[in-house]
């Protein structure tokens, strides 16, 4: 009898210290998570590389982890594009390309209770495939850039859980790893290496504005 009082008396101190240190303690973070239309403009340049823009319609992914009144936290930020416009003529065929932020480090500031400016800052990674034609001959051109990327917003709170987010992604890389490609039969990806290596003087900016809608959590 005794050992089971004691043992409702600890049970009850044990929950009284943990409920006083949750109300006292707990600390506030707000998770979001959205996705929509993004175009990314990307302008190129290099050694042996023809000064080029590419415009990139396409689809962005971004979530963040902001905690504490101080609002810092991680995100990362992911695009899927489609080539659309280049004003070097290398939109042949064109193909699937990404480009993230692999993980970064964000941050929040409340302006009022609906809205919150964000920005973060992280290493940026992108995937580049540029076809061009000329008479039969189709040569490719394939990049894997490494820079730095960044993110600026507005995330306007519509209700408890729904939010629209505006903004802008930023990328400046600075290394790329290319190969270029000789095809001979391009519907079977039949193709012979004229060269490849890492671009000398290499460079690339990319600015790329979003609109996306997604899910709030915050406490």
């Amino acid at each position: 009898m005794k050992k089971a009082f004691f043992s409702a008396v600890l049970l009850v101190c044990i929950s009284a210290i943990g409920f006083s240190q949750d109300k006292t303690q707990r600390s506030n973070f707000d998770l979001w998570f959205p996705a929509g239309p993004a175009f990314g403009n990307y302008f190129m340049n290099g050694i042996n590389l023809e000064n080029n823009y590419t415009g990139f319609p396409g689809v962005n992914l971004t979530f963040y982890a902001l905690f504490g009144e101080k609002n810092i936290g991680l995100f990362y930020n992911y695009r899927i594009m489609f080539p659309a416009v280049n004003n070097a003529g290398i939109n042949y065929e064109p193909l699937v390309q990404f480009d993230f932020i692999l993980l970064g480090i964000g941050f929040g500031h409340n302006i009022n209770e609906i809205l919150k400016l964000h920005f973060g800052v992280g290493p940026n990674m992108n995937m580049l495939f540029l076809h061009s034609k000329e008479n039969t001959e189709i040569m490719g051109d394939y990049f894997i850039g490494l820079g730095l990327g960044g993110d600026v917003g507005l995330k306007f709170k519509l209700t408890k859980f729904f939010i629209i987010d505006v903004g802008t992604t930023l990328s400046y890389n600075f290394a790329a790893y290319s190969e270029k490609r000789r095809y001979f039969d391009f519907g079977r990806n039949k193709y012979e290496t004229e060269n490849s290596g890492w671009l000398k003087s290499y460079s690339m900016i990319g600015i790329k504005p979003y609109i996306l809608f997604g899910f709030n959590v915050t406490r």
